[in-house]
């Protein structure tokens, strides 16, 4: 068994999905600067079940800036 995260860019539609195996935490690359983000975990066992979702986390990735120094 282990969780899944699952995320994506509206309120209860996760179009991304993460197994992070039995950690109880994991890592969610390549997201969009300035994008909120919703999340949610699942647990699932080894015969393939899976729980319902738990509570929804909001997150908004920050804005990238990029600053140019004079020479």
């Amino acid at each position: 068994g282990g969780y899944f995260i699952y995320y994506g860019a509206s309120t209860g539609n996760y179009t991304n999905r993460v197994d992070v195996g039995l950690a109880t935490s994991g890592v969610v690359s390549n997201l969009v600067a300035g994008t909120t983000y919703y999340f949610a975990v699942t647990a699932y066992t080894a015969s393939g079940m899976e729980s319902d979702f738990s509570s929804e986390v909001v997150w908004q990735s920050p804005l990238q800036l990029e600053i140019q120094r004079s020479p």
